[in-house]
């Protein structure tokens, strides 16, 4: 993680977790790779793993601009990790990890890295056992009224889009734990569909969802809106940070 590979990092980009003498961190952000650090010797030696690549090597949005595959002369729209990775060791001492993707863009030298929230969507997922294999989607927003697509107000409060920005994909901020079974708990924040305000109309809501693994990751629960459950109004309000 040094400058011998990377730039820098932003300061909330990682997360951190020990179990004995193991030690995980993942971190990484939108113009990084998002990597994975493990240590079973108590922090003595480690072994790297990159999970999502970063196409631009050193990248700073000042001198580089994104790779140019379709020979237009300017930088790609591409996604690329959010920066919420959160990382878990098992009791079996194996790493899980969980994370958003973003859409990034800039087109040239002369412009800044440009990011556009809730564009992308799904809970990316990876742990030890899929080797090489890349990082699956594990959840995302629900149709939850079945008409086939995903109703987002067009517009929301103050001119923003119809739910609420939080730098990021639109199922994103994941935070985990596991119980003496080594059943694995995920909550993460979302889109729901059905939280259009009385207040405001058109403007949507994001809420919290728990998922549950009981196979070690290999499968996982139908999600459980936990913001709705809060309050008796609970599914008109936006419920965020699940921690």
């Amino acid at each position: 993680l040094d400058s011998s590979h990377y730039s820098g990092f932003c300061g909330d980009c990682y997360s951190i977790d020990a179990k004995g003498d193991t030690v995980a961190i993942v971190a990484g952000g939108r113009s990084t790779d998002l990597i994975l650090l493990k240590s079973v010797d108590n922090g003595i030696t480690w072994t790297s793993t990159i999970l999502d690549t970063f196409p631009v090597a050193f990248y700073t949005d000042t001198i580089m601009m994104l790779p140019d595959t379709n020979g237009d002369g300017l930088g790609d729209d591409i996604e690329i990790n959010s920066g919420d990775a959160h990382v878990l060791i098992d009791n079996n001492g194996v790493c899980h990890v969980w994370f958003s993707k973003i859409l990034i863009h800039d087109p040239d030298s002369l412009s800044v890295l440009s990011y556009y929230p809730n564009l992308s969507d799904g809970l990316y997922y990876w742990n030890e056992t899929f080797g090489s294999n890349p990082p699956v989607i594990i959840a995302a927003m629900e149709d939850i009224d079945g008409n086939g697509v995903i109703t987002v107000p067009s517009t929301g409060l103050n001119g923003g889009n119809g739910m609420g920005n939080y730098n990021g994909g639109a199922t994103q901020m994941p935070s985990a734990g596991t119980d003496e079974d080594n059943n694995i708990y995920v909550v993460y924040q979302t889109f729901c569909e059905l939280a259009d305000t009385t207040i405001y109309p058109g403007v949507g809501h994001k809420h919290s969802y728990l998922i549950r693994s009981v196979d070690n990751g290999a499968t996982w629960s139908q999600p459980f809106d936990i913001s709705e459950g809060n309050f008796n109004d609970g599914i008109y309000r936006e419920g965020v940070f699940p921690r």
